[in-house]
């Protein structure tokens, strides 16, 4: 696969599946799936924000297939073409990509069913990955517009860089990123399945049907890294790491993570009336080592079956309404710590002809707790029968209503100077959000050859901070014009910014005060544009726009609602045609 953007590189993924199954004695089977993904990724930009940046920052009249008369792609036009473009082309000639990945990935299943009720399953799964990333970025020596404007690609690189030439005769680099990850996944398990009256011979009114699951989960996962490179790379060509002029081992670490746990689930069905469920999960983890308590979520569904009831199978709304259910669902989740982040660990470096130690910019905390989410939701789903003939000849209407929480969200918090750290992972802020989703399917028309199928989706949410441990934290945007801050009340995504005036009189909602005090405002007035300029001519500022100096919210980030419409049309069975319009307001 080559990608959109001209000279931008390729990206190719081969994959092997073998899946066989054996039965090794009656109701004893075996199941094995293995599986082989090779990556070869040769994107200078993955991602292409870097490109769409660089060009959406020039001027419509910027050449940038225009070539030096040595032959070169230039960097940098002049502030000109706008201060902040960057010309793809030089990046697409300099930089040299390659990021293979394989992973292996094997899957057993071993599954038993005896005595008639019950089901014995062991499931183990294994995903090894290794990844190199090699990037080599060319000597920009003789680009004389690199050299002129300073603009090296080591500064300007989508892809990671660590060096730092300070004339393009310093440029040149080669990165190499090793990766293995290997992951291992236990679960045993145990389900036993029950119906009361045919199973023991009870006369109950309704059929009650009945479902145990147990399992043990165990997961274990490893990550190592080796981080490389070398820089100043010499005149002739090829060369390889042992020909850079200056070589670095930036990191060499392993990071284990071991987590298990016990599930246990209960379903019980009562005929076609409903249904309820529920369960928990308790789970151990190595970031809070031998002598921690386990941590448990618990979970709990039902839903009810309006029609199966003779109070509405025998109304005439049933006749229309052809299934009606009511549900309702609440569950917990943890998001565990990451590895040492409970834990202190040192940075190494040198110090003359001995190894020193530090502490980290981020510092660990020993008191650091689990990010718990939970959610409630509510909701029916209903079909209601259609017209008779081709058109319309159903309908299915779904209404959720959900309310989610999450409380001792895990972030870096700052910390005073004079602690020595920069930040501290802890707890920090709680989110809240609520929203409904609704959907409403129909089968337009339907013939022999023709199916016509259309679905509206429909969604509102809104998220906001519910709390924060102590100081909102205020996180500036790349261009710096804009923050967006972690405080309690306000809406998730919430951008701050500085404001400009449409009146001179104007309150700042947050005093109460006027932002430009009343006995200044006569050096101020309305400009022909709307916003509020000097206006003295003796001042430094005269006639530029007035810019308050706090930073403001610029309102909620949050849609009023989100709306898409599909439709599906197929003919005799061949031949399909989509098409979606989407509405956000």
């Amino acid at each position: 696969q080559e990608s959109v953007f001209k000279g931008n590189g390729t990206y190719n993924r081969s994959n092997f599946v073998s899946n066989v199954g054996v039965e090794l004695a009656k109701n004893l089977r075996l199941r094995s799936v293995s599986q082989l993904i090779y990556t070869d990724n040769k994107l200078v930009d993955p991602t292409g924000r870097t490109i769409v940046y660089a060009l959406n920052n020039a001027r419509p009249f910027a050449d940038f297939e225009y070539k030096m008369p040595d032959g070169n792609y230039g960097a940098y036009f002049g502030d000109g073409l706008g201060v902040n473009h960057y010309n793809p082309n030089y990046m697409f000639q300099y930089g040299h990509p390659r990021d293979q990945k394989l992973d292996v990935i094997q899957n057993l299943n071993l599954n038993y069913k005896f005595l008639k009720f019950f089901e014995a399953d062991v499931k183990y799964g294994l995903n090894v990955q290794n990844q190199e990333i090699r990037y080599q970025i060319d000597p920009q020596d003789n680009n004389l517009n690199s050299d002129y404007w300073y603009y090296q690609l080591e500064y300007y690189s989508p892809r990671a860089s660590f060096g730092a030439p300070g004339s393009a005769s310093e440029s040149g680099e080669i990165n190499v990123q090793n990766y293995r990850t290997t992951f291992q996944n236990f679960l045993p398990s145990l389900t036993a399945r029950f119906d009361l009256n045919r199973d023991f011979g009870l006369k109950l009114p309704i059929d009650i049907r009945t479902t145990t699951y147990g399992a043990f989960d165990y997961r274990k996962n490893v990550l190592k890294g080796n981080i490389v490179y070398g820089t100043d790379a010499p005149s002739f060509s090829p060369y390889n790491m042992t020909n850079m002029i200056n070589q670095k081992v930036v990191d060499d670490y392993t990071v284990p993570f071991i987590t298990y746990g016990y599930l246990f689930d209960q379903k019980i069905e009562f005929g076609d009336y409903g249904g309820i469920a529920g369960g928990l999960r308790t789970d151990f983890s190595s970031a809070f080592g031998k002598g921690s308590k386990p941590f448990t979520f618990p979970h709990a569904n039902g839903y009810l079956r309006l029609n199966a009831f003779d109070f509405f199978a025998n109304s005439s709304v049933a006749k229309r309404l052809t299934d009606v259910k009511l549900r309702g669902a609440f569950g917990k989740a943890g998001i565990q710590p990451g590895a040492f982040q409970r834990y202190v660990t040192l940075n190494t470096s040198s110090m003359g002809d001995n190894v020193a130690f530090s502490y980290k910019t981020a510092s660990p905390n020993p008191d650091l707790s689990v990010e718990v989410s939970s959610e409630t939701e509510f909701g029916t789903d209903i079909a209601i029968k259609g017209a008779k003939g081709a058109w319309f000849s159903n309908f299915n209407f779904a209404l959720t209503y959900w309310n989610r929480k999450t409380d001792n969200a895990i972030w870096q918090g700052d910390v005073a100077p004079s602690t020595g750290v920069g930040t501290i992972t802890d707890n920090l802020f709680g989110l809240k959000s609520n929203g409904i989703q609704a959907s409403l399917n129909t089968n337009v028309y339907t013939s022999k050859k023709l199916n016509w199928n259309f679905t509206a989706n429909f969604s509102k949410q809104t998220s906001e901070i519910s709390f924060v441990k102590d100081k909102p934290v205020v996180l500036t945007s790349n261009a710096g014009s804009t923050g967006y801050v972690i405080k309690a009340g306000e809406k998730v995504g919430q951008l701050y910014g500085y404001l400009m005036l449409n009146s001179v009189n104007q309150i700042n909602p947050v005093t109460g005060q006027p932002f430009i005090p009343v006995a200044n405002q006569g050096n101020f007035t309305v400009a022909s544009n709307g916003w509020v300029v000097y206006s003295n001519p003796s001042l430094a500022n005269y006639k530029q726009p007035y810019v308050t100096t706090s930073q403001f919210s610029f309102g909620d980030p949050n849609p009023a609602f989100n709306m898409a419409f599909i439709n599906d049309l197929n003919y005799d069975g061949w031949l399909t045609f989509s098409m979606q319009w989407d509405w956000i307001n």
